[in-house]
């Protein structure tokens, strides 16, 4: 899953966070500071700044 963050980089469409699908609307990722999250995928936060996904398995 592929997210826009303004503050890492400006551009509008620009992807700035990469995160894994993990089943029942989880999300797995981590940021530059600290260790693995587990979120859930419809916090507004993350809704918003959602661009797109794609498989890398089939």
């Amino acid at each position: 899953m592929f997210y826009h963050i303004p503050a890492r980089n400006p551009v509008k469409g620009s992807v700035g966070h990469v995160a894994i699908y993990a089943g029942k609307q989880k999300i797995v990722h981590c940021l530059p500071t600290s260790n693995f999250f587990l979120t859930d995928m419809n916090k507004p936060y993350w809704k918003e700044k959602y661009l797109f996904a794609r498989r890398v398995l089939k």
